[in-house]
């Protein structure tokens, strides 16, 4: 895994022209309740129909794909990245650091993948995430990047944690994410108190998100914000862990299932805080949804008009004759 600063096609649109491709969310003239999972504050066909509504003109993209290519790691902590080699052959792991080299025996596994975590205990050196599936030991572990170089097993070295792919926030906060139907979040000073061999699958999920880590933001003020998306067929749901967790809906809008399963989510920042843009696609078009993370209940852009009430559907008229009753 390794986070790049790229941007999808709508954010990239949003920037250039200062104006995000949306309309006011009204749900036919449905206000959108004000509790989670919470509905889009605009919507748009944004192709082939290219609706567009004004965003913040100052809005600025402050969020980066979380992609599945391997994330650098610096397990010796002198600056500059360690090479890391699973060898095609028995799928063992070699790291070259600045200070030697570090063998580590996967037990004869038919599968290994290894990642850079970040510095998870505040030592300087970054741990290693690894995943093996197949032979005498299939797990996931964190390596801690204090192992010293030389030939060890990976089960001697690292401490065993929960199924699925391990995952740094690079933010210095005291998370780790473990990534597999779901993304689960737990305190990495706890999974490093278990230590070198050490066992820290008990240790509490203290957030959980459905669907894989997609995105993550830096907003400025605290930890990094994650984000995931799912689609269950009839709407896209995405989940943006923060201090808290926070649900949204693409519904009561029109749903486009995106051709990659998940759409693009994005982050913006600008004139009334975060905005969180979601752009599903497909051969035959493209829809958008945006939320206010400060309003979600309100209007998306400050000093707008709020939603506007609910209102009855208009009456159809009857083909029929009328008739006196009385």
């Amino acid at each position: 895994m390794t986070v790049r600063r790229t941007t999808s096609l709508l954010a990239s649109a949003a920037l250039c022209a200062g104006a995000l491709a949306l309309v006011p969310s009204t749900a036919g003239g449905q206000a959108p309740t004000c509790e989670q999972p919470y509905s889009p504050g605009g919507f748009a066909r944004t192709y082939p129909q290219a609706e567009s509504v004004p965003a913040p003109a100052d809005a600025t993209l402050v969020s980066e794909p979380i992609d599945s290519s391997q994330a650098p790691v610096d397990m010796d902590g002198d600056g500059t990245d360690d090479t890391q080699l699973v060898d095609p052959f028995t799928l063992d792991v070699r790291i070259t650091r600045g200070d030697g080299v570090l063998d580590l025996d996967a037990g004869g596994a038919d599968f290994t993948a290894t990642d850079g975590l970040g510095d998870l205990d505040g030592d300087g050196r970054d741990e290693l995430g690894i995943q093996i599936d197949g032979g005498s030991d299939p797990g996931s572990y964190v390596v801690p990047g204090s192992t010293p170089v030389g030939a060890t097993t990976v089960v001697a070295a690292g401490i065993r944690i929960a199924d699925g792919e391990p995952l740094g926030t690079f933010d210095g906060s005291d998370r780790l994410l473990i990534v597999g139907t779901d993304t689960d979040v737990v305190a990495a000073s706890a999974v490093m108190d278990a230590g070198p061999g050490g066992d820290a699958r008990g240790v509490p999920v203290t957030a959980t998100a459905p669907g894989r880590a997609v995105t993550r933001a830096d907003l400025g003020a605290g930890p990094a914000v994650i984000l995931t998306v799912v689609e269950d067929g009839t709407r896209s749901l995405v989940t943006v862990l923060g201090a808290d967790v926070v649900t949204l809906t693409t519904a009561p809008e029109p749903f486009l299932a995106s051709s990659s399963g998940a759409g693009a989510v994005d982050v913006l920042s600008g004139t009334g805080g975060a905005y969180v843009v979601l752009s599903n696609s497909q051969r035959s078009g493209a829809y958008a949804y945006i939320w206010s993370l400060e309003r979600p209940c309100g209007p998306l852009l400050p000093g707008a008009a709020p939603p506007p009430p609910a209102t009855a559907p208009p009456a159809q008229p009857v083909d029929a004759e009328a008739a006196f009753t009385g």
